[in-house]
C-alpha cells in the first residue's frame, strides 16, 4: 500500500476546458460576456510524492507531491493546443479588480502600474495559444523602475502563507490526499479529502447505490452548498460571503478568483444569467466519486472544478470603466480515476489483514484462497458475510479485469 501512496503506478486523466470569449468589444462596452468552450485538451497526469517524513507521534506523513502532466493529442478530439482564443490578461484584470474591491484607496497605482507593465493596451482581454495560455502564461514586463510597477510585480512573486482562512476550523486538514480511504463504508459515513487547489478540506456525502463495471458501489458527490447557512463555514467568507455554491479563493489564490462546479451547476441562477454560452449538466460537471465500500477504494471519479474571474466596472480605469458586473469563467478542469486494475490487489491486503485479525481475535479458522471459494470459517456471522463478501469481491474485480484485458487485445 506504501508504494501505491508514494507513487501511483499509473497516469490520472486530466482534462482542461477554456473558456474561450466571443465578444470581448462588447464586453467593455457594458454587454453581457458570451463564451464558447474549447475542450477537452487531455493530459495523462503523473502523480509523485517526494521528500517523505514520517511524524509517528502525529501519525503523519509529510511529502512534497511533483505533478507531471503529458499532453494527449489523440484523445483530445483534433485539438492541438495551438487554437488561438481570446481571454482575460489575467494579471491586469484580476490585480485591478482584487485591487478595487479589498484596497480601493490603491487604485490610481495599481492603475498607473499596469501602464507601465503593459504599455497602452486598449483592452484587458488577450489573444493568445491554447497551450500558453493553460501552462506557459502572459509575458509582462518586470525590469522597469517606476514604484508602482515595482510593487506590483513584488507582489506577484510573493509567497503564499500557511494560515490561509480566517478561523481555525475553516483551516484544518481533515480526511485523506483522496489516494486512499477508509475501508467498510457506511452510507451516513462523511468522506473527508483536502483539495489543494483551493486551499480546503471538503466533504463528500452519500448520494445513492451504484456500480461501476459491474461492480456495486456506493455514489458520493461533493457540494459546496451556501456559506451563509452554515455558522462553521463563515470562516470561508472574506467580509461577504459569496454566492451560493461558489468560493472566494482570494486567500487561497492572491486574487480575486472564485471556484464552482463547472457551468454553475448548482450554484445560484444569477451567475448564469450573467453570461451567455453555459449549459450546466450534472452528468458531465458535477463532482462524484463510485466507493466500492468494503475496501474504501475509489474505483472511478471525477473532481471537477470551474475557476471564475470577479469583474465589475472601474471607472478609474478608462477601457474598464463600463464592464459589466459577473463571474467570468476562465477554464475548468477534470482529474478522472479508473482505479479497476489495482483494486484487486488492494482488496488483497485488507483479506489478508481481516484474517489476521480475526485469527487472533476472534479464533477464526480459514482454508481458503481469495481464488478459492472452499472454505471453513468459524467466526461471527458478521466476520463471516464479511469475509464473503471481500472474496467474492476480488474475484469479480479479476473477473473485469481480465474482460477488459481481452478487449484491448
Amino acid at each position: 500500500m506504501r508504494p501505491l501512496f508514494e507513487n501511483i503506478p499509473f497516469p490520472l486523466t486530466f482534462k482542461i476546458y477554456i473558456f474561450n470569449i466571443t465578444n470581448p468589444d462588447d464586453i467593455l462596452n457594458g454587454n453581457k460576456p458570451k463564451l464558447n468552450e474549447i475542450g477537452p485538451y487531455v493530459f495523462d497526469e503523473w502523480k509523485l510524492r517526494e521528500d517523505l517524513v514520517d511524524d509517528d507521534s502525529k501519525d503523519t506523513i509529510t511529502f512534497t507531491l511533483k505533478q507531471l502532466f503529458k499532453f494527449r493529442p489523440d484523445l483530445s478530439n483534433g485539438l492541438t493546443g495551438n487554437e488561438e482564443v481570446v481571454v482575460p490578461n489575467l494579471v491586469l484584470l484580476a490585480s485591478t479588480m482584487t485591487v478595487k474591491q479589498e484596497r480601493e484607496a490603491f487604485l490610481p497605482t495599481i492603475i498607473k502600474a499596469m501602464h507601465q507593465i503593459f504599455g497602452n493596451v486598449s483592452s484587458p482581454f488577450v489573444r493568445m495559444r491554447a497551450m500558453d495560455y493553460m501552462f506557459s502564461g502572459l509575458e509582462f514586463n518586470c525590469s522597469g523602475t517606476e514604484f508602482a510597477a515595482k510593487v506590483v510585480c513584488a507582489a506577484i512573486r510573493s509567497e503564499g502563507i500557511e494560515q490561509v482562512w480566517d478561523g481555525d476550523e475553516c483551516n484544518r486538514l481533515r480526511g485523506t490526499d483522496s489516494t486512499i480511504f477508509p475501508p467498510f463504508l457506511e452510507p451516513d459515513d462523511g468522506l473527508w479529502t483536502y483539495t489543494p487547489d483551493i486551499c480546503m478540506s471538503l466533504k463528500a456525502h452519500y448520494v445513492r447505490k451504484s456500480s461501476y463495471a459491474g461492480l456495486p458501489t456506493s455514489l458520493y458527490s461533493i457540494n459546496f452548498g451556501n456559506f451563509e447557512d452554515d455558522e462553521k463555514k463563515l470562516c470561508f467568507c472574506d467580509g461577504t460571503c459569496p454566492p451560493k455554491g461558489t468560493i472566494d479563493l482570494l486567500p487561497c489564490l492572491g486574487s480575486r478568483i472564485y471556484g464552482s462546479k463547472p457551468h454553475f451547476l448548482d450554484a445560484d441562477e444569477s451567475l448564469l444569467r450573467a453570461v451567455e454560452g453555459l449549459h450546466p449538466n450534472r452528468s458531465e460537471h458535477d463532482v462524484i466519486v463510485n466507493f466500492e465500500a468494503i475496501s474504501g477504494t475509489p474505483l472511478s471519479g471525477a473532481k471537477r472544478l470551474q475557476f471564475s474571474l470577479a469583474m465589475e466596472a472601474i471607472e478609474e480605469y478608462e477601457m474598464m470603466s463600463k464592464l459589466p458586473t459577473a463571474q467570468l469563467p476562465l477554464v475548468w478542469i477534470e482529474e478522472v480515476i479508473k482505479w479497476i486494475g489495482i483494486v484487486s490487489s488492494m482488496i488483497g491486503l485488507i483479506i489478508s489483514g481481516f484474517v489476521f485479525y480475526n485469527e487472533h481475535h476472534n479464533k477464526v479458522s480459514v482454508s481458503s484462497t481469495a481464488n478459492n471459494a472452499t472454505r471453513a470459517v468459524e467466526a461471527n456471522g458478521t466476520s463471516a458475510k464479511t469475509l464473503d463478501d471481500l472474496i467474492y469481491l476480488k474475484n469479480r474485480v479479476e473477473e473485469v479485469q481480465n474482460s477488459k484485458n481481452d478487449e484491448e487485445n
